[in-house]
């Protein structure tokens, strides 16, 4: 018999809920008045703390010092080799970067005619800013995509031949494709203002209670995914960009699943009934999604994000900078729904310099079955091998069960505007990150190799 799981996206409300949470909108003119009055103590500790490579917060005599410098390099970047259905983990990189090609264009756009200290342009900063985070969300469904995509992978990992979805009823535009971009132009084409389903023919009984558990937290899980990513591109590139909230806020998807209870069957209800089926561990309980979601808002990205978005407000600067202490990354978090139970992870990272830095963390089961997971990586700019530059980044998962995962990135540029991606990774699926984004869950490893070629066109 037929069946089908249906999501509704809930993740655009995101920025709408923190705001609102605390009464008042970001871009009021109360704000503005607030943030100089913490610029003093900003400033006061500005001996310790250091927010990228500025430290100055709020310049309030030159607020053209940082107009159009620091600026990350934002690229897009197509997936040449293996455009396979149960690819999860580069398309991630994708998504990101074809999120972080609009933020860049409209940084351009708000350098050249809102950037200033003028007052109609404080005001006018106030609806670009918002029309920006619409553009985002309309021009390509990221947030669909990559959710919907979750789901459709993992159920391709585990053999399970699936259709992606949009709208109220199944009879609505399917679409079966065993390639990325494919279903991406469709979910965004058909997308704006539906939700979004997985629709598959086989009987989910079949699997075993670890891919079951995972096909129904994947959507969750990539939107996790999306922060954490993020948050290393940013502490890498030295820089983001305040149009991509929904990078940065994504992390707190499960959080909002697990309030807005639509009674349909979402996928935290989905989890949950598998996971009591199962008899995983402790049962759970909306409320635990609710509170372990919103937790991750006390992370370095989101403080670093909010004091960027002041000083956007305040003076139209579009990009903000890493939350550092001593040249340690202040930690960020997310939490994951794995075979194992929730759980959180905890990531930093260190800056011996400009060309030179170390990535660390842990992921631990919250709820559910003791497990550790460890992270060490390693990131080298501009490094010369036979006359060629490149740039190499290289991450290690170790867990306490001796699971071994592991990513290398290596990009070189190959003229003004381009890049040569390549990204080989091993996955151990019997490990955190590696159920995640195994290929095959018929295999206990499985190994992936990527091309990509970048282009930066304000660069």
């Amino acid at each position: 018999m037929k069946q089908s799981i249906q999501y509704s996206l809930l993740f655009p409300l995101i920025i709408i809920s923190l705001m609102s949470s605390n009464k008042q909108m970001l871009a009021s003119t109360d704000i503005n008045h607030d943030i100089f009055l913490i610029t003093p103590l900003l400033e006061s500790l500005s001996n310790n703390f250091n927010i990228g490579r500025f430290l100055s917060y709020f310049p309030r005599n030159n607020v053209h010092n940082h107009a159009h410098v620091h600026a990350p390099v934002f690229t897009f970047s197509t997936n040449i080799l293996t455009p396979t259905k149960t690819d999860n983990a580069s398309y991630f990189h994708t998504i990101l970067e074809v999120d972080s090609l609009k933020a860049s264009g409209l940084n351009y756009i708000s350098n050249h005619y809102f950037y200033g200290n003028e007052e109609w342009k404080k005001w006018a900063r106030i609806p670009f800013y918002w029309v920006g985070l619409g553009l985002q969300s309309t021009l390509f469904r990221s947030d669909l995509i990559i959710h919907e995509w979750g789901h459709y992978s993992r159920l391709q990992a585990a053999g399970v031949q699936a259709s992606i979805g949009v709208g109220p009823y199944e009879a609505n535009l399917r679409r079966y494709s065993p390639y990325f971009w494919d279903i991406a132009i469709f979910l965004s084409t058909n997308g704006i203002g539906r939700g979004g389903y997985v629709s598959f023919n086989d009987d989910l009984s079949l699997l075993s209670p670890k891919t079951k558990l995972l096909v129904a937290g994947a959507g969750l899980n990539n939107h996790s995914a999306v922060s954490d990513y993020y948050d290393e591109h940013v502490f890498l590139s030295g820089g983001g960009s305040i149009f991509q909230a929904i990078s940065v806020f994504s992390r707190m998807g499960i959080g909002l699943y697990g309030r807005f209870d639509t009674g349909k069957g979402d996928d935290i209800d989905s989890f949950m009934e598998t996971y009591a089926q199962e008899s995983v561990g402790t049962p759970l309980n909306r409320l635990h999604f609710v509170n372990i979601g919103d937790s991750t808002i006390w992370s370095g990205s989101t403080w670093a994000y909010f004091i960027g978005l002041s000083r956007y407000f305040l003076w139209g600067q579009t990009t903000y900078d890493p939350l550092e202490f001593h040249s340690f990354l202040i930690p960020n978090q997310t939490v994951y729904l794995s075979s194992k139970g929730t759980t959180r992870k905890v990531t930093s990272g260190y800056r011996w310099s400009d060309s030179m830095l170390g990535l660390f963390g842990v992921e631990w089961v919250e709820v559910g079955q003791p497990f550790e997971e460890y992270t060490l990586g390693l990131f080298i700019r501009n490094l010369m091998l036979n006359r060629t530059c490149i740039t190499v980044l290289n991450k290690w998962m170790v867990s306490s069960k001796g699971t071994l995962s592991s990513e290398l990135t290596v990009s070189t540029p190959i003229s003004p505007t381009w890049t040569l991606k390549g990204h080989v990774a091993w996955w151990d699926q019997n490990s955190l990150i590696g159920e995640r984004n195994t290929l095959d869950y018929r295999n206990r490893h499985s190994l992936q190799f990527t091309l990509m070629a970048s282009y930066h066109p304000f660069h």
